[in-house]
């Protein structure tokens, strides 16, 4: 498994392999995240709270749902481990490409039982996103939805790929996976930089999970306030699947200083215009990267959060690295392959570093 963030054995300048914000914290929200984590940190001679009270009274503000549908963990990750281990699935639905620590969790799962790879599995059932359709979910995927699948994954905005799943298709989704019996982890890791924060009916975690109780919806502030040291993800769910989670969890699963942190990301992302400011600053330099990489020649995949894919004829990874930049290889993505890319938005400057790199990288490859 690859991710993005490699710094540790590469000699780094500017790493776009990584999707964080790009905007960087108010002066007041970073000093506020820096006190909560020193609290945190003086807090650290005795064991956390194993109930999470400070920790889920927060988020319940900021996500309006109720205290017993909402637990914190140690990052998205541990909580998809944690949502795998609760229903324990013999037949799981994976739309492809995907981020590539679904692929981890599920093989964690049936490691103790089959030595076979994910491509090998017979537990999985691999849906191919379209390379036409800018590798969207479409409503093509309820023809899919069948009797002996029992969990399917989701991420809204999809990751790699980037795009928004529309509101109209996810309920159809949900409602067609209750008649099955078909639970649902829908990976929201992103939406606080996604276009879909600013406008969606969908966002309502608390509307979803009152109608839909086969919903896991996993979010994260890591990303977001762009602390991916930190780890600080959080699920929503009905009371009752809250409880199977926290069994698949370590009795103290969040640290001190990651608990302060969260509770102070909370308090800015409820009370403050840092998320609206952010998404402004993705669509800004969202557009101008895409267009950008349209005029380089290459092809560009839809997207409405802060990556952003594309399609190359050339070798781009190993010319920028050597120059000092950092981008995601998504050729170990299953459903895509050699020549596809990712980066992240980042600010102006460091994006017109990047175009520039490419241009300069493009034309000694054509010399």
């Amino acid at each position: 498994m690859r991710h993005g963030g490699d710094i540790y054995r590469n000699k780094v300048n500017m790493d776009f392999s990584v999707n964080l914000s790009p905007l960087p914290l108010p002066g007041a929200a970073s000093d506020m995240i820096a006190s909560a984590m020193l609290t945190g940190l003086e807090e650290a001679i005795n064991y956390p709270d194993p109930g999470q009270y400070e920790v889920r009274e927060s988020l319940t503000l900021s996500d309006n749902v109720d205290f017993d549908c909402i637990y914190a963990g140690s990052g998205a990750s541990e909580l998809i481990m944690a949502c795998i281990r609760a229903v324990n699935p013999t037949g799981i639905l994976i739309p492809l490409p995907c981020y590539t620590g679904y692929i981890h969790a599920v093989n964690a799962l049936y490691s103790m039982q089959t030595s076979d790879s994910f491509t090998e599995n017979t537990h999985v059932i691999r849906y191919y996103l379209k390379k036409e359709d800018d590798y969207r979910l479409t409503g093509d995927i309820l023809n899919h939805m069948s009797d002996n699948i029992d969990l399917m994954f989701l991420t809204d905005p999809w990751n790699p790929g980037g795009a928004n799943i529309e509101d109209g298709l996810l309920i159809s989704i949900l409602k067609k996976a209750g008649d099955n019996g078909i639970r649902v982890i829908l990976d929201q890791s992103f939406l606080f930089m996604s276009d879909k924060i600013t406008y969606s009916l969908s966002v309502s975690a608390k509307k979803l999970i009152s109608e839909y109780d086969n919903l896991f919806i996993i979010r994260s502030y890591t990303k977001l306030f762009a602390l991916p040291g930190i780890r600080m993800g959080y699920i929503i769910s009905a009371s009752n699947n809250i409880i199977a989670i926290k069994k698949q969890l370590p009795e103290w699963n969040l640290s001190s200083v990651a608990s302060k942190a969260m509770i102070a990301c909370s308090d800015i992302a409820r009370n403050t215009s840092f998320i609206d400011d952010n998404i402004s600053q993705i669509k800004k330099e969202r557009d101008y990267l895409m267009e950008e990489l349209k005029q380089l020649g290459f092809r560009v995949f839809h997207s409405d959060t802060a990556f952003i894919l594309f399609e190359s004829g050339y070798e781009l990874y190993t010319g920028l690295l050597e120059h000092g930049i950092l981008i995601r290889d998504c050729s170990d993505y299953e459903g895509l392959g050699n020549g596809f890319y990712r980066i992240a938005v980042k600010d102006h400057r460091s994006n017109v570093l990047l175009i520039n790199s490419i241009r300069t990288l493009l034309q000694r490859q054509n010399m």
